[in-house]
């Protein structure tokens, strides 16, 4: 960034999106409103990779690992975190599928 300029925040958004649930249509419309001051990365579960008009990002959390997929996009949140470098993880979903997410024993430094 230039002399005066301010690197945008950058927000990477965990829950439902792109898909008829309640807590997609509750993330999609907090999103809406973050996106026009933040950069705001989702990464959504339920989410396929169909077409879509919303104007964040949006990145598919079931990621095929062998005959099974990961549906809650654990290993996805790990290597968007060193993608992405977020100033601020938000999670909207389920107690027991944020409390599993935890025991993942992340460790993330970055510089």
């Amino acid at each position: 960034m230039g002399a005066g300029t301010e690197e945008m925040v950058k927000i990477l958004w965990v829950g439902d999106g792109v898909t008829p649930t309640g807590f997609s249509r509750v993330n999609h419309n907090i999103i809406k409103y973050l996106n026009k001051k933040y950069e705001v990365h989702h990464l959504a579960i339920n989410y396929r990779g169909d077409p879509h008009d919303y104007e964040h990002r949006i990145y598919p959390a079931a990621v095929p690992m062998g005959t099974q997929s990961d549906v809650w996009g654990y290993s996805r949140f790990i290597s968007l975190l060193a993608s992405i470098r977020p100033n601020i993880i938000f999670i909207l979903n389920d107690p027991w599928v944020i409390q599993q997410r935890k025991k993942t024993n992340m460790v993330i430094k970055w510089h």
